[in-house]
């Protein structure tokens, strides 16, 4: 009856969903490719506009992967965002992102000395909450067990990274990717904290090892 017919996920409906969601269905190829390109900002590459993105994470240990890390560092834009989920739908970290500017980050880091996660200065002046594995784990239980933090610790409704369980690299999925810390690092505001103390790159580094689960 249409060119494009529309599909609610929203909690309270029969497919409902955590939060808002749905999807499109269209016979018009048209139609679909702007559908995907409106589904998540526009992104449908691994560099596009003001952030780079790598899909995959074993690619960050690749020379092109480093010399953007190298760049991000030095404060070269644009800076660096990653999607924490694999293309075999496995991570090694994950991250609560807290846009609730009113929280104490000094606070909280004090809080957090006895726990697994590292707190993070974000970008927007928030909070990120990572959480790193000595293995490649499933996303489905990273994100179950972040969820779970983020309701135990007050948080409930944040973002969650990964922010998918299951991506489908075929058809070309991204993935949701996160702003990565220390962007010009030598005089950043995106830090790590630890009881109360700003980390050095360095420090944050043996703070993550030391802390993996």
């Amino acid at each position: 009856f249409g060119d494009v017919a529309c599909f609610s996920f929203y909690p309270t409906k029969i497919l409902g969903a955590y939060g808002d969601g749905g999807f499109v269905s269209t016979n018009s190829l048209k139609l679909y490719q702007r559908a995907r390109r409106l589904r998540f900002y526009g992104i449908e590459q691994i560099v596009k506009k003001n952030k780079f993105v790598i899909q995959n994470n074993e690619s960050i240990y690749s020379t092109g992967g480093k010399n953007l890390w190298k760049n991000h560092l030095e404060g070269k834009d644009p800076g660096l965002g990653i999607v924490p989920i694999r293309k075999d739908n496995k991570c090694k970290w994950g991250c609560l992102d807290v846009d609730d500017y009113s929280v104490d980050i000094e606070k909280i880091s004090k809080q957090f000395v006895k726990k697994n996660l590292i707190v993070c200065r974000s970008k927007s002046g928030g909070v990120h909450l990572y959480l790193f594995c000595k293995d490649w784990i499933p996303a489905s239980v990273m994100k179950h067990k972040l969820e779970e933090l983020s309701s135990t610790l007050g948080f409930g409704g944040c973002e969650v990274f990964p922010k998918q369980i299951q991506i489908l690299a075929e058809r070309g999925d991204v993935g949701g990717w996160i702003n990565m810390p220390y962007f010009n690092c030598k005089n950043t505001d995106r830090f790590a904290i630890h009881n109360g103390n700003n980390l050095s790159l360095e420090q944050f580094l043996e703070l993550a090892e030391s802390k993996l689960l």
